[in-house]
């Protein structure tokens, strides 16, 4: 099912008027500090795949890959959403300032009343534009990506070194991670674009949860569109008191 979507996003890509070369419009993603390879995918895929949103001006928005659609997006631009979600922040005021292509999942598009006919899938599936499936033996039976917010609470490379799995850092850049990736029979997945970029490349992967937080909106947006459920195994939440954190944190703990 990922690979279909994947052909009809792309079939879609072409089909719309600033592919024409006519037209520029701006990128508009989330962008960590730290990093975080599901929004770095965002100026690291549309870069080869629509260069017209690298460079535009901020007149019309280009709204991609991430859960972005909330009251934080401006509202004067035209807005055109290619594959994005709900599920972080209040629901936007829809008005005639938006173009929705294509949205991530069946929970968006319930939450802002949107039609059925505008779910796809999450726009990360579009590596299969650019990327192929693995090539070569994997050299790690088991690779674990946490949510970039697990990284804050607690070192789990040192934990996945002693289960002798296979740590990646989703603040890598996104050729690293995607290398690392690859190197994994089975892919652990807390990052749902871990996940997703695992499934469209064809690489195993199973959903764990290590903390509360972790969105499960989101979770089921995406999981809706290839018609699975998401059940991640749940596994003990770790904590350094310590672990990058401010004074006043560190002494509530």
């Amino acid at each position: 099912l990922s690979r279909v979507a994947a052909s009809c996003l792309s079939s879609m890509l072409l089909r719309l008027p600033w592919t024409s070369g006519r037209r520029t419009m701006q990128l508009y993603y989330f962008k960590d500090r730290r990093g975080n390879f599901g929004d770095d995918l965002n100026p690291w895929l549309w870069r080869q795949l629509l260069p017209e949103v690298m460079s535009g001006p901020p007149d019309e928005l280009f709204v991609g890959i991430g859960t972005l659609l909330n009251h934080r997006l401006p509202a004067a631009p035209l807005k055109h959403v290619f594959g994005s979600g709900h599920g972080y922040g209040r629901k936007p005021v829809i008005d005639g300032q938006w173009r929705f292509h294509a949205v991530r999942g069946f929970e968006t598009a319930g939450a802002l009343g949107l039609p059925r006919e505008t779910v796809i899938t999450d726009a990360a599936v579009l590596i299969r534009a650019v990327r192929g499936p693995r090539q070569g033996q994997p050299t790690h039976r088991f690779g674990f990506i946490p949510h970039c917010e697990s990284n804050l609470w607690y070192d789990w490379s040192s934990i996945s070194a002693e289960l002798g799995f296979h740590h990646i850092d989703v603040s890598w850049d996104v050729e690293r991670v995607m290398a690392e990736m690859s190197q994994c029979e089975v892919l652990i997945c807390e990052a749902m674009h871990g996940a997703i970029v695992a499934d469209a490349l064809r690489i195993p992967w199973v959903p764990v949860s290590c903390y509360d937080d972790i969105s499960t909106f989101k979770w089921r947006d995406w999981l809706s569109t290839v018609e699975l459920p998401y059940a991640p195994t749940p596994i003990t939440s770790l904590f350094d008191a310590d672990r990058h954190q401010r004074a006043g944190l560190r002494l509530k703990n």
